[in-house]
């Protein structure tokens, strides 16, 4: 479901100006392994499911090394890690269920309401489409998962969803309400793509809200 408000945050009003005035800078996911701010995540794009599912084993014979015998842990969990090959560039923001005084703690003091997520994803397509490493356009607006490292319901075959190497992320981070803007890429030999792009959607659009908000700087230290 498409929440109906989603925020982006900054630190930098420079950044926030742009914002609304149709600018939209997006960050290549490795960026976010790297980067100096609350937004870094060295896992970005592996995800690390443990199923609440113990694994299957084996008992070996130690002189011929064959089965003798089959059997199920005690201990051990079935676990599971998928990476992400694709180039993808990232845009997040988070939702209205988040605090946002902790929110600008975290992310920054100013911060912009996109008031229709939807119209947003439509303007953005258009625009990543006209992009030169733009696959075929395609933009997804994506939830974050709070379940890395966490014990995660098995189903029936230990599928994890197919998104989950650019969706996942730890429970520490969970009061973030986070929803991602994902801009996949093509792959090409040779082609090297810069950390930061800029999509201009335009400032003539009533997708944004025309109004960079903040947070002043005694809630901020109010915030837990």
């Amino acid at each position: 479901m498409i929440p109906k408000r989603l925020f982006r945050f900054f630190t930098d009003k420079q950044h926030a100006d742009e914002f609304v005035s149709g600018k939209i800078r997006i960050g290549k996911l490795s960026v976010y392994r790297h980067i100096e701010d609350a937004r870094k995540d060295e896992c970005e794009g592996t995800s690390y499911i443990i199923w609440d599912q113990f694994a299957p084993e084996c008992i070996l014979d130690k002189t011929t090394g064959k089965i003798i015998g089959r059997g199920t842990s005690p201990t051990e969990k079935i676990k599971s890690n998928i990476t992400l090959i694709n180039p993808i560039y990232l845009l997040c923001t988070i939702s209205a269920s988040a605090d946002k005084t902790v929110a600008a703690h975290k992310f920054g003091k100013y911060f912009v309401e996109i008031t229709d997520p939807s119209g947003f994803t439509d303007l953005l397509k258009q625009i990543w489409g006209r992009t030169f490493c733009s696959l075929n356009g395609k933009v997804e607006l994506k939830r974050v998962r709070y379940t890395r490292g966490n014990l995660v319901k098995p189903n029936r075959y230990l599928i994890a969803p197919g998104d989950i190497s650019y969706t996942q992320k730890s429970l520490k981070d969970k009061e973030d309400y986070e929803y991602r803007f994902v801009f996949w890429c093509k792959i090409e030999p040779n082609m090297i793509l810069d950390d930061y792009q800029y999509l201009d959607i335009g400032s003539n659009n009533d997708v944004i809200k025309k109004k960079i908000q903040e947070i002043k700087e005694q809630e901020m230290k109010s915030a837990p």
